[in-house]
């Protein structure tokens, strides 16, 4: 059982749309059958991206507090941008479509449509998701360019 820490959740080609009564279904059955959450007391801090390209990211913050409740807190960020940072090649590769950031001499590829979930599994064997705060820098201070769909070499 965990006293104080962050878990990260990934739901791939989970999209919600406007519904975002489907966040809350997703939250409870985390609460439910997750066992690194002590229901006891404590608080537990669910901040949740989305965006239609890639699905949903959960990071889960918990702190374990001395008491006798249990408090939940639920941050969304709407139409959150995923970019997953890859080498320029493997761009090229695996035939994407999207925009390129160049950014502290790395590549980060921002698909511009949905991703099947088979080339979804490519995307993540060649890069790393990144998303949240970190996004921020990339997309403003980055050189951006956008990539047509490439020939697939693979």
């Amino acid at each position: 059982m965990c006293k104080d820490g962050l878990y990260l959740l990934k739901y791939p080609n989970y999209f919600i749309g406007d519904d975002y009564e489907k966040i809350i279904i997703l939250v409870k059955e985390i609460l439910k059958n997750k066992p690194f959450i002590d229901i006891k007391s404590g608080l537990c801090i669910f901040d949740v991206y989305f965006n239609d390209y890639y699905g949903i990211v959960f990071e889960i913050k918990y702190n374990f507090w001395d008491s006798n409740y249990f408090d939940v807190k639920l941050i969304i960020h709407i139409d959150s941008i995923f970019l997953f940072e890859m080498d320029y090649f493997d761009i090229v590769k695996l035939g994407l479509k999207g925009n390129i950031y160049f950014y502290n001499d790395r590549y980060y590829f921002e698909p511009v449509e949905k991703i099947n979930i088979k080339r979804l599994g490519d995307v993540f064997e060649y890069g790393e998701l990144v998303y949240g705060e970190d996004v921020f820098n990339i997309v403003n201070k980055g050189i951006r360019w956008f990539i047509k769909q490439t020939h697939n070499f693979s």
